[in-house]
């Protein structure tokens, strides 16, 4: 049996299946989904795994809460699935007779009527797109720190230099990833040892 965990995006700490996320993700979430989370939960849902199609939507939409960030498009991007998932629970509730689960919440729109099919394409578009973009990321940080160290062998002012300009950019929103790899590759094929200390 795999343990539960954390269900705010990319925490994997350990919690009791009863509940939503880890005490410090707890905290982050805003009030209204806290209350909506406690509103929805059946007790015992985790045991039977037979959670209500509003816990289901309110879930949902609590995660896409927790991974937004205003101004920042790679937090949209990681909120834009669990938010498109949200609303389709949504439309099975409302569909279904039993309300709408996310009214009252913050930055909710009104309910519209959606193609799950369409919808759920979208998700998983989104989210290989999203894994993508993670695994360049992941790919020039790693490149940053394996430059910058043989770097700092033969020039530590430059090692330092190396590493911030790369680090802003790949926190700066506008360059996007492929420039980003671009700047950490053209650094990597720059690099070249001194002969005599090589």
């Amino acid at each position: 049996m795999t343990a539960h965990h954390c269900h705010a995006a990319g925490c994997d700490r350990p919690c009791a299946p009863r509940l939503f996320a880890c005490p410090g993700h707890w905290r982050e979430l805003p009030e209204p989904y806290k209350a909506a989370i406690r509103r929805e939960y059946r007790r015992g849902q985790e045991r039977t795994k037979t959670p209500t199609v509003r816990y289901l939507a309110v879930q949902r939409a609590a995660v896409a809460a927790l991974a937004f960030r205003p101004n920042d498009e790679a937090a949209a991007r990681r909120a834009a699935p669990p938010m498109l998932e949200a609303e389709i629970w949504r439309d099975d509730a409302i569909a279904g007779g039993h309300g709408d689960p996310l009214e009252g919440l913050p930055a909710v729109r009104p309910h519209q009527p959606i193609d799950h099919a369409r919808a759920w394409e979208v998700v998983w578009k989104l989210r290989r797109e999203v894994r993508e973009q993670d695994r360049v990321l992941d790919l020039a940080a790693a490149l940053i720190e394996r430059e910058t160290a043989k770097l700092a062998r033969y020039s530590p002012d430059g090692a330092r230099r190396l590493a911030e300009l790369l680090r802003l950019a790949l926190d700066h929103e506008g360059l996007g990833r492929w420039r980003v790899e671009l700047e950490a590759d053209d650094a990597a094929r720059t690099y070249r040892p001194r002969a005599s200390l090589a």
